[in-house]
């Protein structure tokens, strides 16, 4: 049985030579883990362990300047106001179950498991709620109208700034708070470690993996991961070993990408929240 907590705080990580202290935030850890395990033998070659845990992440990423629309003049200044993507208040709960069980008859150990690991998540995010421009370069008719001598220049970014023209505004609307959500991540294997002879271990084995997701995300349903190695004692001496191995291994999918899916809105197929781009032309200008 162990329990950890921990409690981190970061501030400004993101403010650097262009990115003001207004477009600038702190991050917030707190992580809680819960381990209890139980391990059982049967007999001289049959044992068991079982094993739960349970860890709760808060991860909080507040801005120095809430509220402020933003503004981004590239090549000038990359921004200033609050960040397009901030707050944003993230919960990750984590509850897993394994047992592996072990049995060795003669020269052969074989293991055989099963994990489960429920991933829980609520987000709150925030995403263009606070506003964007981007000032970007355009061209001169915008200002001379088609066919004057200016009409074939080209405006640069900063110059689009200081006559107001911008070429994106960006904007949020809706609720913010994602509802809870969960993604099973479920592994079972089995594998063999034969003693071919006092000084050849032959090792080998095969996991499958489910990383199952929400839609629009899909669930790859073919995650087979053989894996085989050996360890060699050429000289019978313990003193030289020789080792060589060979698996494939998956990656689960990483909590950040459904989390640009809640945090576009879309959960399942169905929207949350509208983020609204609009691209501003002649006819919003004048």
């Amino acid at each position: 049985f162990t329990y950890r907590n921990g409690h981190d705080v970061e501030q400004s990580p993101d403010e650097q030579s262009l990115t003001a202290f207004s477009a600038g935030s702190s991050t917030h850890t707190y992580d809680n883990n819960l381990q209890v395990a139980y391990y059982h033998q049967f007999s001289a070659t049959a044992q068991n362990e079982a094993r739960a845990q349970w860890d709760y992440n808060s991860f909080n990423v507040i801005p120095n300047e809430p509220g402020q629309v933003g503004l981004q003049i590239p090549s000038f200044i990359n921004n200033l106001g609050t960040n397009i993507f901030i707050p944003n208040l993230t919960i990750l709960r984590r509850y897993e179950f394994a047992d592996n069980f072990t049995l060795i008859r003669g020269s052969h150990t074989l293991k055989f498991g099963a994990d489960e690991i429920i991933r829980g998540n609520h987000t709150e995010s925030h995403t263009f709620f606070p506003g964007r421009f981007v000032f970007g370069s355009l061209p001169g008719f915008l200002i001379t109208g088609p066919g004057t001598p200016l009409a074939g220049t080209i405006i640069n970014p900063l110059q689009s700034a200081s006559l107001g023209l911008p070429q994106v505004y960006q904007q949020g609307f809706g609720n913010p708070d994602y509802t809870y959500y969960a993604r099973p991540l479920t592994g079972i294997y089995a594998q063999d470690s034969w003693k071919v002879t006092p000084s050849f271990t032959l090792n080998y084995g095969l996991r499958y993996e489910l990383d199952t997701q929400f839609a629009p995300l899909t669930t790859y349903k073919k995650d087979f991961a053989p894996r085989v190695s050996f360890a060699w004692d050429p000289f019978k001496d313990h003193k030289t070993v020789v080792r060589g191995g060979y698996g494939i291994f998956y990656g689960p999918v990483d909590a950040q990408i459904p989390e640009v899916d809640l945090s576009l809105g879309v959960v399942n197929g169905s929207k949350n929240a509208d983020r609204k781009s609009t691209r501003l032309n002649s006819s919003h200008l004048v």
